[in-house]
């Protein structure tokens, strides 16, 4: 499974417009917002989301590590 964020490819030719493209990565963890929904993330956006300080409920997909920050 796949990461479920997109990658920021830059700017594109048209002034203020961004170029995204969707993440390459494997998806390792199901995370869970407050409000309830759900989405699975790699690690790198992850730690992105850890970073700008949502609170979140991560669950690990192999159900070995259950986390809640």
């Amino acid at each position: 499974m796949k990461c479920e964020e997109s990658v920021d490819k830059g700017k594109t030719r048209i002034r203020g417009w961004h170029d995204f493209a969707p993440c390459e990565n494997t998806a390792k963890y199901k995370v869970t917002y407050a409000n309830g929904n759900v989405q699975f993330l790699c690690g790198v956006h992850l730690n992105r989301l850890k970073k700008l300080g949502y609170e979140v409920e991560i669950e690990k997909l192999n159900g070995v590590e259950n986390e809640i920050k």
